[in-house]
């Protein structure tokens, strides 16, 4: 049965979820919210961006959208479409293993502001039952984020273009979705709702960044 694949993990009450939540928390203090939209993604492949960064139409495709400029302190739930974004309606836990978290920036110069992560968790419902499941290690990570701002067109060739001696047009920038935290999960940070989570040392809280990540492999 699709319900029952994947390996039960010690302490797991089952080794699928037909249901996933994801919570995200921006920190409290002042300057800590965004202009900027905050999108998670759940495709280990995302950190196999050749530029970072996703634009358009790829955007909503493949991230969840959390919040459009959230401000300090959010607290932003949101239900993920299991089979859009993990390919089935049944998904085992050990196939939920990347959260990656988006800072969508528009080329105005208010967009691209940094703003504080506070702290991101999975709760997931167990296929064929009640019980409930959840990712809690990253709930404390306090990082600050930015998206880089290279979706934005540089001042001076801008006026400098528009010099009629030099016609010719430049890009006025774009919108992007670009990567600015992300960590690999695996089967054992998963723990039942109402259980007890092992503790993890401040590093691995912390979360990896993209280059850290890949020095890991």
């Amino acid at each position: 049965m699709a319900a029952l694949r994947g390996r039960v993990a010690a302490g797991l009450p089952c080794a699928s979820i037909d249901r996933l939540e994801v919570r995200l928390e921006l920190s409290g203090g002042w300057g800590e919210g965004t202009y900027d939209a905050v999108l998670v993604g759940f495709d280990p492949g995302l950190d196999a961006l050749e530029t970072g960064e996703l634009r358009g139409d790829e955007v909503d495709a493949k991230l969840l959208r959390l919040g459009n400029g959230p401000s300090a302190g959010a607290r932003i739930s949101k239900p993920v479409d299991l089979a859009k974004y993990l390919g089935s309606d049944i998904v085992a836990l050990q196939d939920v293993n990347y959260i990656g978290v988006f800072d969508d920036s528009c080329p105005l110069g208010v967009c691209g502001d940094g703003w504080g992560l506070k702290g991101i968790e999975l709760k997931g419902r167990c296929a064929g039952s009640s019980a409930e499941v959840e990712v809690s290690k990253y709930q404390a990570v306090d990082v600050e984020l930015q998206h880089s701002d290279r979706n934005k067109p540089a001042l001076i060739p801008d006026l400098v273009q528009a010099i009629p001696l030099f016609p010719k047009p430049r890009p006025l920038g774009y919108s992007s979705a670009e990567l600015v935290w992300q960590h690999n999960i695996t089967i054992d940070d998963w723990h039942e709702v109402g259980g007890s989570a092992e503790e993890h040392d401040g590093i691995e809280e912390a979360g990896k960044t993209r280059d850290e990540l890949r020095d890991l492999d």
